[in-house]
């Protein structure tokens, strides 16, 4: 996300929270400020809006989900490749994603319909860089606590976010347009580009694999990367959720962690895989009872710059559904009730 113009260091530095611990190791520090500058260098030309800025979970970027804690004593159980006789790991993992499957199919979704709007509030919390560039040092700290209000038509063309609290948005209260926010490819996919794709499983995860523009150095890795962004803000098209779930429980690696919690304090399961490429473990966290999906959370594994067990990712759906007009809220009255 692009916003106003800034022409030095110090329009730069108001633009970041406060100086805050942990400190960065040098290499990832350097990350940091290459990526700080090259935003510095980027926004002195006036463009508009485009994309809307969904939170990824590189930790090189300003802006990634963190929260600090992981709930103690979480058991993981998983599926590895290559294992010819079904373990009560993976026996567990079939389990799951067979009530996952069976709730998706089961779900009632709405049929948005031309010129209508998907809005999707969450709860986010993200770690934000400071960089000092007289001292150069650049620091990271976790973000209270915020809202976060997407709107986007079904062609991915229009939309508009209301995020008032995060970095650069301070004098947007009421928020920023997106235009040609997304588009026709499956890291930035519209509801329309959504509605294309196969819903038979095994199909789609050949697609998946082929496309391979997740994040991660395996396959494994970038395919369920590339899950994780279709879930993430939207509205899946009947069919399509089932068969993402069931295509990602055929990804080897994929484990179930029996104890996880989205942003909003809902307790649930999680349908994960560990990052060796960014000692991580990437989690979707899905209602014990329901099954229905919550969220993410990214967690640091040993190797991480963070502490084991600390959280890197922490997002909740606080309400997702369809609106007839950009702006409009759900609780908003209709014209007729106004």
């Amino acid at each position: 996300m692009k916003h106003q113009d800034t022409s030095g260091s110090e329009e730069l530095a108001h633009l970041l929270p406060p100086p805050g611990n942990p400190m960065l190791p040098p290499d990832r520090q350097r990350v940091l400020e290459e990526h700080l500058l090259n935003e510095m260098n980027e926004t002195r030309a006036p463009e508009t809006h485009r994309a809307p800025a969904r939170p990824r979970r590189r930790l090189a970027l300003i802006g990634v989900p963190v929260a600090m804690a992981v709930a103690a004593g979480a058991v993981v159980i998983g599926l590895r490749g290559g294992e010819e006789e079904p373990t009560a790991e993976a026996t567990e993992l079939e389990q799951t994603i067979s009530q996952i499957v069976l709730a998706a199919n089961a779900a009632e979704l709405q049929a948005p319909e031309p010129g209508q709007f998907i809005y999707t509030h969450s709860q986010i919390q993200y770690v934000e860089a400071q960089l000092d560039l007289e001292a150069n040092e650049t620091t990271v700290e976790l973000s209270p606590p915020r809202s976060r209000e997407v709107w986007l038509s079904l062609d991915g063309q229009q939309g508009w976010l209301i995020e008032p609290d995060a970095p650069g948005m301070e004098d947007e209260p009421e928020g920023t347009e997106l235009n040609d926010a997304l588009g026709d490819s499956l890291d930035d996919p519209s509801y329309d580009f959504l509605s294309t794709l196969p819903t038979d499983p095994a199909a789609l995860l050949e697609l998946i694999y082929e496309d391979g523009s997740g994040e991660g150095d395996s396959a494994e890795e970038r395919a369920f990367s590339t899950i994780g962004v279709l879930l993430r803000e939207n509205l899946l098209p009947p069919g399509l959720s089932a068969a993402l779930y069931e295509a990602a429980g055929q990804i080897p690696g994929v484990m179930v962690v029996d104890d996880a919690t989205d942003a909003t304090g809902n307790d649930g399961i999680a349908v994960a895989l560990e990052s060796e490429t960014y000692a991580e473990r990437i989690e979707w966290v899905f209602d014990q009872e329901t099954y229905a999906y919550l969220g993410e959370r990214i967690v640091a594994l040993e190797g991480n710059d963070f502490e084991p067990g600390t959280l890197l990712g922490w997002t909740g759906i606080v309400e997702q559904t369809v609106v007839d007009g950009l702006r409009q809220r759900p609780t908003d009255p209709t014209p007729e009730t106004a």
